[in-house]
C-alpha cells in the first residue's frame, strides 16, 4: 500500500535498526513477508486496555462528563468514536454514515472524541451536512472512560 519510493526505502533501510516492532500480529507478519529482515521484530499490541475501561452507567458517565463542563441531552442514542483526526481514520465518511443513519433515527446524538490535523475539515464537514447541534465533538481528552460508556453504539470507520 506504500508508495514504491518509501517501500523501497523503508526495505533499504530496515535492518539499520537492532529491532522493529509491530503494534499487531497482522503488521508483524506484513513486515516479514515483506521486508524480509534480518533484525527481530517484536509485537506490542496497540489496543483498548479492557482491565481498566470497564464500561460505568451512562447515568456515572453523564455525571463525570457534566463535573468536566459538558452539558448535553441524555435521552438520545448516542452514536460515537474516539480517534486522532486524521486521514486514516476516515471521520469525513464516519459523519456521512451518521447523516444517513440520522435520516432513519432523527434522535440519534453523534461524539467525535479526538484532535488532529483534520479537525478543521471535520468542523467544516459537520456545518456542510448541516450537523453542528447532532454530532459533538468534545477535543481532545485524557480520560475516555465516561465518553465510551454513554455510547450505545462505536462506530469506527478507519482504513
Amino acid at each position: 500500500r506504500y508508495h514504491k519510493i518509501t517501500y523501497s526505502l523503508n526495505k533499504l533501510t530496515f535492518n539499520w535498526q537492532t529491532k522493529a516492532i509491530a503494534v499487531s500480529d497482522d503488521v508483524g507478519y506484513s513486515i516479514k513477508e515483506n521486508i524480509q529482515p534480518k533484525v527481530n521484530v517484536g509485537t506490542i499490541l496497540n489496543g483498548v486496555n479492557t482491565e481498566y475501561f470497564q464500561r460505568i452507567t451512562k447515568s456515572e458517565a453523564y455525571k463525570a462528563l457534566e463535573k468536566e463542563g459538558f452539558d448535553f441531552p441524555t435521552n438520545r442514542l448516542v452514536v460515537g468514536t474516539v480517534a486522532v483526526f486524521r486521514f486514516q481514520k476516515r471521520l469525513e465518511e464516519w459523519m456521512e454514515v451518521f447523516y444517513d443513519a440520522k435520516q432513519q433515527n432523527p434522535n440519534l446524538l453523534g461524539i467525535i472524541v479526538g484532535d488532529g490535523p483534520f479537525k478543521e475539515r471535520l468542523v467544516e464537514k459537520r456545518k456542510a451536512l448541516g450537523l453542528e447541534k447532532d454530532i459533538i465533538m468534545p477535543g481532545l481528552q485524557t480520560n475516555t472512560k465516561a465518553w465510551f460508556s454513554i455510547m450505545d453504539i462505536f462506530m469506527m470507520t478507519s482504513e
